[in-house]
């Protein structure tokens, strides 16, 4: 009986064993197919990473202003150039409410605003805002709604560029005409 005991005992032993190597040939099956998976994550990281780089240097190589809001109202993008046109750094305008970067001279609600609440775009709209720190500004505006692969909005995106300029320039060469007919009124005179 102790002889049987024994032969059962090895048995059990030698399939105890058995089962041991094939689970241990299946860590190896398994840590192979982790080491294959995380070098393609790595892969696409660093494509994320690299296309992430890409991006923002084309947003900070954009000549307009560009910036861009969440459902929320909070700025979630900005650009170099609508920094330097609005006056502002990054650190003074993510994650702040729109009103409180600029605003309509007039009061009336912001374009981005405006195309939220429309579910509306809105394509070269000149107007007067108020930066920050009281400067009015000349801009021209277009808004476009920022859309999920549903078709559901998430957000807006307004590209502008400063008019002040060109509106001062204007402003000087109609003084400039006055004075020119006026001019040539006394001359005729």
């Amino acid at each position: 009986e102790l002889a049987a005991a024994f032969q059962v005992f090895n048995q059990y032993t030698q399939r105890l064993e058995e089962s041991y190597n094939q689970l241990q040939k299946r860590v190896k099956e398994i840590d192979k197919e982790m080491a294959l998976a995380n070098a393609r994550l790595k892969d696409k990281v660093q494509e994320l990473d690299s296309l992430t780089k890409y991006l923002n240097n084309l947003l900070s190589s954009i000549h307009s202003g560009v910036i861009a809001v969440n459902m929320e109202r909070k700025v979630s993008t900005i650009n170099k150039a609508a920094e330097k046109i609005l006056k502002l750094t990054n650190s003074d305008s993510a994650g702040k409410q729109v009103e409180e970067i600029f605003k309509n001279s007039d009061g009336s609600t912001s374009l981005l605003l405006l195309a939220l609440e429309k579910k509306k775009d809105y394509i070269d709209v000149e107007r007067k805002i108020v930066t920050r720190q009281g400067v009015v500004k000349w801009v021209e505006s277009s808004v476009s709604l920022i859309k999920d692969a549903n078709e559901n909005t998430i957000g807006a995106v307004e590209v502008f560029r400063d008019l002040s300029e060109i509106r001062e320039l204007e402003k000087r060469l109609r003084s400039a005409d006055k004075l020119a007919a006026l001019g040539a009124m006394a001359a005729s005179i």
